[in-house]
């Protein structure tokens, strides 16, 4: 055998062993990855839980409920909220707040509000107060009077005093066109430069023609009558007559 020959011999020993170790070698980390994906079996023998969740008990509702008083600050101070606790039949126990569907609360009461009472102008006779409208009567009936207010007829009664008070008065928005929306059983009132106010509670309402003659009516007790032009809306001379006749309902002033 030549040294060639030789040569060549050994060199393919080399390679078919260095061929070897690396088949080895990857046959090696096969194995480990085979390992590693292999599921781990889970253990048969675990013990087994029962777990026992209690049933709520139904509770009786109280029959008294809690009272919350606030008291409204002044100015600068904090409110202050008490609970009264009164005895409750049951088993609930309130240890929060009580909710609003659980709780009375007691508010201040206002103050009752009083409605202003008009005064009366410097000159006339009274005013009258007729379903929210004002209306300043004169001392007579004059018509220069009737021109600028209703007046008062000075042979008929004061208010408030036995007999009939008499106002007349044109059928304007400044005098008496209010009287159109009047009914029986409403309320006038009468002011009185002193302050004393006397109510009136309508009885009756009519319409005369103009050449029927308006009569006092000479009866007893404390009566108001208010007469004024009819129709209230009407171009030229109206030809009739509106007259509300009223009796004193309260016999002072307040």
């Amino acid at each position: 055998m030549t040294k060639i020959q030789k040569t060549i011999l050994i060199v393919l020993a080399i390679e078919a062993l260095l061929l070897g170790i690396g088949l080895i070698v990857l046959y090696m980390e096969i194995g480990q990855n085979v390992q590693a994906t292999e599921p781990t079996p889970m253990p048969t023998d675990m013990p087994t839980v029962v777990v026992t969740v209690p049933t709520p008990q139904p509770t009786a509702a109280p029959t008294m409920l809690p009272v919350v008083e606030i008291r409204i600050p002044a100015p600068g101070e904090s409110p202050e909220v008490t609970v009264a606790s009164p005895l409750v039949t049951g088993t609930p126990v309130y240890t929060a707040t009580p909710t609003p569907e659980h709780a009375y609360v007691q508010m201040p009461t206002a103050a009752p509000v009083h409605t202003a009472v008009p005064s009366v102008p410097q000159g006339m006779a009274f005013t009258l107060s007729i379903l929210g409208k004002t209306i300043n009567v004169a001392n007579n009936v004059e018509e220069d009077t009737l021109e600028k207010n209703p007046g008062w007829l000075p042979t008929s009664a004061k208010p408030g005093k036995e007999g009939t008070c008499v106002v007349y008065g044109h059928r304007n928005r400044n005098h008496l066109l209010v009287l159109k929306d009047i009914e029986v059983g409403d309320e006038i009132d009468v002011i009185m430069p002193d302050g004393k106010v006397y109510t009136y509670v309508v009885d009756k309402t009519e319409i005369l023609d103009t050449n029927e003659a308006m009569h006092i009516p000479t009866v007893t007790g404390k009566h108001l009558i208010l007469m004024t032009c009819y129709p209230f809306y009407y171009t030229g001379h109206a030809p009739q007559k509106f007259i509300a006749t009223c009796t004193l309902r309260i016999n002072g002033g307040t």
